[in-house]
């Protein structure tokens, strides 16, 4: 019997996916649960297992393609075998479960690897990409040598280039006998959708005001040993930001919304992402209720959300139902930026980098210690009388700290 293999609902915020690399190909057999197709959705990156054990019949989308939720992808031609005799490791709660050695969806990508090098089977050929291959030319790579980080042991472009940093030898040329080279890139054709989409759909507008944050420097000098031994984690200029910016949103909710269907939606709880450079890429993680929590809270939260994207291990529910967005570009040495809003979101807040600067105070100059903060928001919705009030107030929250606070 021939059944149709669907791609399945994995959020319920996603309507679409790419066709990333398929594991399986015509004519193969799999069992229930064996892991089918990489699907690359504007959130993460998954693993699609199949539906039924059998043998793939057909391949219907091909890799690169992007296909809605529901539709059919692949048919296989089920076997006799009836699925209650093949007992899965784990059974997913959902057909899609996210996967964890590859490239997290974000305006940047890449995975940690492991390059302990390891044998490989005998007369086992190597599963290579083009890319791979050429590479390793490229580098004199003995690839035999080398330990593959990817799905079922298969070698990555970053494999190739942790292992020659790890040994001289391997001499780095560049083939000069092509000038250009083309890479097909699903993850990057999500960002590139999503990032279009932002920008096309969504009039952005911007503004930018400078803070006195020399109370806020003040109190983390004062605070981040202490907190160090208490909570075992490194006290950050972040999780006060998070505070000033979500005490500004529960006056001013009209930028915890969404536009659609020309109609404004408004969000009764403040979901905050937070977008983190992590090891894998940039990816937005999201603090639920952030109304309730306080600056250890806040502090807490981002470090347990950092560890995660940095480890691979961040849930479907981690990355869903943001309803504002700051991003703390300060922390890669940025002054200004002009941020990209999130779809749906009505808005986005950069922290930029803390200097040391000279400031005129009652007809005298001061070293202070000052910061950016940059909106970009979403035209449709609010104006530039509501973005100036909400980032003074943001402003006024950051320069207002007791500089006696104990954390």
């Amino acid at each position: 019997m021939i059944e149709e293999i669907k791609l399945p609902q994995v959020g319920e915020s996603i309507v679409e996916g790419t066709v990333s690399k398929w594991l399986k190909v015509e004519g193969d057999t799999v069992g229930k649960y064996d892991p089918l197709v990489e699907i690359v959705t504007d959130k993460v990156t998954i693993e699609v297992p199949s539906p039924a054990s059998g043998v793939i019949s057909k391949i219907l989308i091909t890799e690169g393609t992007t296909v809605a939720v529901g539709e059919s992808i692949a048919e296989i031609e089920v076997s006799d075998t009836t699925d209650a005799e093949i007992e899965p490791p784990i059974v997913p709660s959902r057909i899609g479960f996210l996967v964890t050695d590859i490239q997290q969806v974000g305006p940047t990508g890449g995975t940690p690897t492991d390059n302990e090098p390891s044998e490989h089977l005998e007369n086992v050929p190597l599963q290579l990409s083009p890319v791979v291959r050429k590479l390793a030319a490229e580098l004199k790579i003995d690839l035999t040598k080398i330990h593959g980080s990817g799905m079922n042991g298969r070698i990555t472009k970053n494999d190739i280039l942790a292992y020659s940093e790890l040994n001289p030898k391997a001499t780095k040329t560049l083939d000069s006998t092509v000038d250009t080279e083309t890479i097909p890139s699903a993850i990057r054709k999500t960002i590139a959708d999503n990032m279009f989409k932002s920008y096309s759909s969504i009039p952005h507008a911007w503004t930018m005001m400078e803070v006195d944050v020399t109370n806020l420097v003040t109190i983390r000098n004062a605070n981040k040993d202490e907190f160090k031994k208490s909570h075992g984690i490194t006290l950050t200029y972040l999780p006060f930001f998070m505070k000033a910016l979500v005490d500004s949103l529960i006056d001013n909710m009209n930028f915890n919304t969404e536009w659609s269907n020309n109609k404004i939606i408004n969000h009764k709880t403040i979901n905050l992402g937070i977008a983190v450079a992590s090891k894998t890429g940039l990816v937005v993680p999201v603090i639920p209720k952030a109304e309730e929590l306080n600056i250890i809270d806040f502090s807490i939260a981002t470090n347990t959300l950092i560890s995660k994207a940095n480890t691979n291990k961040l849930a479907m529910h981690d990355i869903q139902n943001g309803t504002f967005t700051l991003n703390n570009t300060g922390a890669l040495g940025s002054i200004m930026s002009k941020p990209l809003i999130n779809p749906p979101e009505a808005g986005i807040i950069t922290t930029e980098s803390i200097q040391q600067k000279p400031v005129v105070i009652n007809d005298g100059i001061a070293i202070r210690a000052i910061m950016n903060i940059c909106l970009s928001f979403d035209h449709r919705i609010n104006d530039g009388y509501e973005a100036s009030k909400f980032l003074s107030s943001i402003k006024n929250n950051l320069q207002n700290f007791d500089p006696n606070l104990q954390i």
